[in-house]
């Protein structure tokens, strides 16, 4: 049985019915997976409202802990969901002294410790959940703070926890596209990593993920087979 990573972008989170419907595929996938980490966005919109609604005279660590609160709510919904639908489920969050992506104490704009996060690999090798949920978009300090990595970073936090579980073989990032088109806006069924760097792929994926790429990662609607990028 394998272990993989699954990213939910906030595209594909924008109603209750559809915290539902994941809830459920994953439910399903756990039946025949040793471990999927799923990383979670924001619902829809809620980001860009939590950016506009920001008092700037809060300081750079409340304003951190204030932008990942979308993140944070999204993924007790699911975590709870989960629950209740029997799963075997753990709820990793930034703040707790065991988030597995570490960065330095610049709140808003975090530079990630690579080596740091790869220490966490204890964390994660000591669990014993078949999913664990984990807020994206940001990491925590040496002081367990929540850091803020940087806009769309969400896409970063997933690969990097393939990157500290090696026994993970695959990243699917779920977009509300079915993949990575070509010229003809066609879908492409497969990039190598090389091919994919000079690929632009826009909105697609955040650019750090391939820099940091230790597995397969998969681009793909909720519905279709996607765009892997093979690594």
């Amino acid at each position: 049985m394998k272990r993989m990573v699954i990213k939910l972008g906030g595209s594909v989170l924008v109603t209750e019915q559809d915290y539902t419907n994941h809830v459920r595929r994953i439910r399903d996938m756990s039946l025949d997976t040793e471990r999927i980490y799923l990383v979670v966005s924001a619902q829809k919109g809620i980001t860009d409202k939590l950016v506009n609604s920001l008092n700037i005279n809060w300081s750079d660590r409340d304003k951190a802990k204030y932008l990942l609160s979308g993140e944070l709510a999204s993924a007790r919904k699911i975590y709870q969901r989960l629950l209740d639908e029997r799963v075997n489920v753990r709820l990793l969050m930034q703040g707790s002294g065991l988030f597995p992506v570490v960065a330095n104490s610049s709140y808003i704009d975090a530079e990630l410790h690579l080596d740091e996060s790869m220490d966490r690999r204890e964390v994660l090798d000591y669990l014993d959940s078949k999913v664990v949920v984990i807020p994206g978009f940001g990491g925590e300090n040496e002081n367990a703070e929540p850091v803020i990595l940087g806009r769309n970073s969400s896409d970063l936090v997933a690969g990097l926890v393939a990157r500290i579980d090696p026994n993970v073989d695959e990243v699917v990032f779920v977009k509300d596209v079915p993949g990575v088109y070509d010229e003809d806006k066609k879908v492409i069924s497969s990039l190598s990593l090389p091919e994919a760097k000079g690929f632009e792929m826009g909105k697609l994926l955040e650019g750090r993920v391939l820099q940091y790429a230790c597995c397969d990662l998969r681009i793909k609607g909720i519905d279709s087979e996607g765009t892997v990028v093979r690594y």
